[in-house]
């Protein structure tokens, strides 16, 4: 029993090991459906503020698709008006642009994307989770 044991503890940590790997940041690995959980603007936390973000936009889902469609859907508490949204998305090196919108890749993971660009003269960072 110890034999098969141990090669099973093997084989278990080296798919392990695999599945890190396919967390390299790339247009296929980022591939995948997202919801926003923060948004900073010049290092203030605004995404639950009012003033930035109705309630309504704070449910909703940004697809990477493949193909390079991207697609926001307005879920959960409807905001009105059309949905799906269907544009364009990008990957070239750490660069990420979705309809025409450019941001940076500061942190990639299998289960996160942050994202920094420009706003307003300052900084945005943006953290989408993996759904």
């Amino acid at each position: 029993m110890k034999k098969l044991f141990l090669p099973a503890i093997l084989i278990f940590a080296l798919a392990s090991c695999k599945k890190e790997d396919s967390c390299t940041l790339s247009a296929t690995s980022i591939e995948g459906t997202y919801k926003v959980t923060s948004v900073k603007l010049n290092g203030t936390e605004v995404f639950n503020n009012s003033a930035f973000f109705d309630a309504c936009e704070r449910d909703d889902t940004y697809t990477l698709a493949a193909n390079n469609v991207a697609v926001y859907t307005d879920a959960g508490v409807s905001c009105g008006g059309s949905s799906p949204l269907v544009d364009t998305w990008t990957l070239s090196g750490n660069t990420l642009t979705i309809a025409g919108e450019a941001s940076t890749v500061t942190s990639f993971g299998c289960t996160q994307v942050v994202t920094t660009s420009s706003f307003g003269g300052g900084s945005e960072v943006i953290t989408y989770v993996r759904q």
